[in-house]
């Protein structure tokens, strides 16, 4: 069961003990998914804000173009090992020139576990995995699958070549290990 609390379970309880009375999606299975944080919803108190004298130093001292360059690097790198895996699926064939990937995408069966194999092994995974109240997710059967199923891998300029062979390899090793991470 997720750690949704169980009130949460019941639109109107939802509704009534959260005060939101948006429009909420309800689940004909009665699974209700995470509401993404609080901190994600669009605050227009923070309309005006402008970017931190800390942020302005940050970037007067980053060259774009070797992190674009490390990204796909990391990307190509982890593709290869990573399409011969049975039990998981590349979002993306391949890597267009002039597109510089975030992470590096890919559908899982069981997100969750996988997720918690891989940082136990001190990879940090990502995803979308909270659904916003204001949306009827019933109508958005991509969007929920994406959100559901996909799995990301870190690509970030920090890291080098043996740290995408890691990746690979514990991504190898727990879809070795048993059936349990692949099934629902």
């Amino acid at each position: 069961m997720s750690k949704t609390k169980c009130w949460q379970r019941y639109e109107f309880t939802r509704k009534l003990l959260s005060k939101r009375w948006l429009k909420s999606p309800t689940d004909q299975d009665c699974q209700i998914e995470d509401e993404m944080p609080k901190s994600n919803y669009f605050d227009p108190q923070k309309i005006d804000w402008s970017i931190s004298k800390l942020s302005k130093g940050i970037l007067s001292q980053t060259d774009p173009h070797k992190i674009v360059d490390a990204h796909r690097r990391n990307y190509r790198h982890l593709h290869k090992p990573l399409q011969e895996i049975p039990f998981i699926q590349l979002l993306f064939d391949n890597l267009p020139d002039e597109v510089c990937p975030l992470s590096f995408p890919l559908f899982v069966k069981n997100r969750g576990h996988w997720g918690n194999a891989l940082e136990s092994n001190g990879i940090l995974v990502g995803g979308w995995p909270s659904y916003h109240r204001g949306f009827d997710w019933k109508e958005f059967p991509e969007a929920r699958h994406l959100k559901n199923d996909l799995l990301t891998l870190p690509l970030r300029q920090s890291l080098d070549l043996h740290h995408m062979d890691y990746i690979a390899n514990c991504v190898k090793s727990i879809a070795g290990d048993n059936d349990y991470y692949h099934s629902r």
